[in-house]
């Protein structure tokens, strides 16, 4: 997309519009990395190519809630590894077999290339020809598709590796497998009689086109994953093999092609329907797909004029804007694998690097007012004025302090950067309702805001067993609260006209600074947190340095 300068009618980039509305000094900057002379960096360019002496995982996310992942080559090494929809599994892997009994899979692959469109994968076989599989995962579109070239004549069978449930649960369900229309359709028994939820669609197609048969199979593949095993959690699942989807390569055209369409739908015939849709759609779709990472990397992605480091920071780039999903509308990844959701502190920590520094303001206004909306605002609530701290399409939690101040930080920061006094405006309201909800409810007589133990980002275990108990004032929450106050009182004064108000948080914020040197500094370091006697706790943690 291009912007137009209305001074000279002359175009301009969304990188030059960005430049022209942040701080010279940030300006100066931002110009020397953008236009240092760099060649443009494409897609292709960014090829990255794996062997067995390099194994690596790849992850693509499609900008809604769904995500593919596995290792490039080899079996995979996560239970987190497969097909993912708002944090459900329906897709642990697949494999080809040939009519002379050849099996091609990740394991059989000697060579994979990656780019931030697609995995291809390079299987070479006995006769020393190559298959090359090539896998796509579609935007918004709950689908994905995998595609060989240079399949030999005879039968194929596609065998694929359903697994069905919650990310962080191990289940063994049963299966409704039906073969209907030329299509594979799946679901989990205990599902079939449950209420249609498009945020978690029961059921998945495997459509494969030229395919006429299902030879039933219906094993239970219990398996190990090292890096599971390594991390002493979720090292074990039980894929299921349904069966066998079966077709032929004619004799009279050798090097011919297999492609599979799996997609997700609340019913069968929704899937099957999707996944035929899909296959129909795909060149279109891939295209769309590539236009849109090739547009991210030209218009947002910095330079500094050195080939690698350029393709580096493209990674970077491509990578980080993978995190920004619609699952329960726009939010930001707290991570991979196994927070495939939105946190609010993650969010709100990431969200100036990942939309305000390069000027996409629009997605950063859209990621705040999204959170916003859940900001709780139930009258007499101890947690009146919170912003949620965990957002998936199942539920909204509000066990996070500290949170609600990270987002009256970036909210402030996308303030200075884009001189938005409009949007400042719309969300003044947010930190105004944040900090009287907060004094109201839990701010002691230093000035300091209180929580419980288990509130802040060390927050394993819950608030009912805190691994990690952080007493009632921790360190970080103070340095928050104090930039919230003084966003708070920015926004009054500039955005809502309201000095006296203003002049009220400063004052407050002041006497945080001066509690929290009397308070927190012990013989020359910062304590971890005031426990709930008011004793300093001086426990070593990163804290401080928040």
């Amino acid at each position: 997309m291009m912007l137009r300068d209305e001074s000279d009618n002359k175009p301009i980039s969304p990188k030059e519009d960005a430049v022209r509305a942040i701080p010279w000094q940030a300006a100066v900057l931002l110009t020397a990395l953008l236009a240092c002379g760099a060649q443009a960096v494409t897609l292709d360019d960014m090829a990255l190519t794996v062997t067995t002496d390099h194994l690596r995982e790849y992850i693509f996310t499609d900008k809604g809630a769904a995500h593919l992942a596995g290792e490039a080559i080899g079996p995979a090494t996560r239970s987190y590894h497969g097909f993912y929809i708002a944090m459900h599994e329906l897709v642990d892997g697949w494999t080809l077999q040939l009519e002379d009994g050849t099996e091609i899979g990740p394991s059989t692959a000697f060579e994979a290339v990656v780019t931030p469109d697609r995995l291809v994968r390079h299987h070479r076989l006995a006769d020393g020809s190559v298959v090359t599989e090539t896998v796509v995962l579609f935007d918004n579109a709950n689908g994905f598709q995998v595609s060989y070239d240079g399949v030999p004549a005879g039968e194929f069978r596609f065998l694929p590796r359903i697994d069905m449930r919650f990310l962080w649960k191990v289940a063994q369900p049963g299966y409704e497998v039906r073969w209907q229309d030329g299509v594979l359709r799946v679901c989990r028994q205990d599902a079939l009689n449950q209420e249609p939820d498009p945020a978690h669609p029961r059921w998945l197609a495997v459509a494969v086109r030229g395919a006429d048969t299902f030879a039933a199979d219906g094993r239970y593949l219990p398996t190990d994953y090292p890096k599971g095993r390594a991390r002493k959690a979720m090292d074990h699942a039980t894929p299921y093999v349904p069966g066998a989807v079966v077709g032929h390569i004619p004799p009279r055209a050798p090097g011919g092609n297999v492609l599979v369409t799996f997609a997700a739908d609340t019913g069968d015939d929704d899937a099957a329907l999707r996944a035929w849709t899909l296959q129909a759609e795909a060149g279109q779709r891939e295209e769309q797909r590539r236009e849109r990472l090739q547009a991210l990397v030209d218009e947002r992605a910095p330079s500094c004029g050195v080939a690698r480091d350029d393709m580096a920071l493209a990674w970077a780039r491509v990578s980080l804007d993978g995190l920004i999903m619609d699952q329960r509308g726009p939010g930001i990844y707290a991570g991979f694998y196994w927070f495939t959701t939105y946190w609010g502190r993650d969010t709100f920590i990431s969200l100036p690097g990942a939309c305000i520094v390069d000027g996409d303001f629009a997605t950063a206004r859209t990621l705040l007012r999204s959170f916003a909306t859940y900001q709780d605002t139930t009258a007499g609530s101890d947690r009146l004025g919170r912003v949620p701290n965990f957002v998936t399409v199942d539920q909204v939690q509000y066990a996070g302090v500290d949170g609600t101040w990270w987002f009256a930080r970036a909210l402030d920061e996308l303030w200075q950067q884009s001189g938005d006094d409009g949007f400042a405006r719309e969300m003044a309201p947010v930190v105004m309702r944040a900090i009287e909800g907060a004094l109201a409810t839990a701010v002691d007589d230093h000035g300091f805001l209180t929580h419980g133990d288990g509130e802040t980002w060390m927050d394993a275990g819950g608030e009912q067993h805190p691994y990690s108990p952080r007493g009632n004032r921790a360190v970080e929450v103070q340095a928050l609260w104090y930039r919230g106050l003084l966003a708070g009182a920015g926004l009054a004064e500039r955005a809502l006209e309201d000095p006296g108000r203003a002049a009220r948080y400063r004052a407050l914020a002041g006497k945080v600074a001066e509690s929290f040197g009397r308070e927190f500094w012990d013989d020359g370091r910062l304590v971890d947190h005031l426990n709930a006697d008011g004793s300093p706790d001086r426990q070593v943690r990163p804290n401080g340095l928040l």
